[in-house]
């Protein structure tokens, strides 16, 4: 990554942000829109007839051109003529704008915990967060985009979260599980990822508290109990009594059997 920060910059992860030289460029929803999706195109161009087509579904073709024609003037009009470069049929970002989507992708697909963890930084939230509708066609594009960025999210922080525990820094391991709890309170793996992480931190008072946040969770949202699997790390947990020899620094041999199978940071 370049050590100087860009001139200009787009965030979609969380509230829609564009920045240059500092200052924040406002723009109206289907400019927003537009932006959004020549980012996440990838890096081939955007065809007009896509973009007319996802921001303008129900318009006629002459009709959506001229709107898109619009909309791209009213983008040189308040972010200049260097952030999206055209011709007769092609659209695409220059490259001197950052887009924070680009970044969180590749980071949050490496092996570096170093790279996982400015990949979490990144993930400040859903695509466009808040972003009112703009078509029934764009829509449904960025709900299976947005699904898409928060299934790489979870998986990175689950990720994030067993390289911590691995290398001994369980205090980083379980703020990278509560952050993924944060992304979905209904997933129940990632509750027990945090329990199984507190009570190998020798924290069995937080690891129980987190087991009854998820388990008024499920029954609120879902109408279900925690699983067999959950149910049983924590009442193993529960039959562990204080003692020195039960803490973070503790042998498996020391803890009831079950407690010590769970606490692997891998298990499902």
């Amino acid at each position: 990554m370049d050590a100087e920060e860009p001139a200009t910059a787009l965030n979609l992860l969380g509230r829609w942000l564009l920045t240059k030289d500092g200052r924040e460029i406002v723009l109206p929803r289907k400019a927003q829109a537009l932006i959004a999706l020549l980012a996440l195109d990838g890096s081939s161009p955007t065809t007009r007839e896509r973009a007319t087509d996802m921001l303008w579904t129900n318009s006629a073709p002459e009709q959506a051109r001229q709107s898109l024609r619009q909309c791209l003037w009213v983008i040189r009009s308040g972010a200049g003529d260097d952030l999206i470069a055209t011709d007769r049929e092609l659209l695409r970002l220059t490259h001197q704008i950052r887009v924070d989507t680009r970044e969180f992708e590749l980071l949050a697909k490496s092996r570096d915990p170093g790279d996982l963890s400015r990949a979490a930084g990144l993930y400040r939230g859903e695509l466009m967060a808040g972003l009112p509708p703009v078509s029934s066609r764009f829509d449904e594009w960025l709900l299976v985009e947005r699904e898409r960025l928060a299934g790489l999210a979870s998986s990175m922080l689950r990720r994030l979260a067993e390289a911590h525990a691995a290398g001994g820094d369980l205090d980083r391991a379980i703020d990278a599980g509560r952050h993924l709890v944060g992304l979905d309170n209904l997933n129940e793996e990632a509750h027990r990822l945090i329990i199984g992480l507190l009570l190998r931190a020798g924290r069995r008072a937080e690891a129980l508290r987190q087991y009854a946040i998820c388990t008024e969770t499920l029954r609120r949202e879902l109408g279900v109990e925690p699983d067999a699997q959950t149910r049983l790390l924590v009442d193993d947990a529960r039959t562990v009594e204080t003692s020195p020899n039960i803490g973070p620094g503790a042998k498996s041999s020391d803890r009831p059997s079950a407690v010590a199978d769970n606490l692997a940071v891998g298990s499902s």
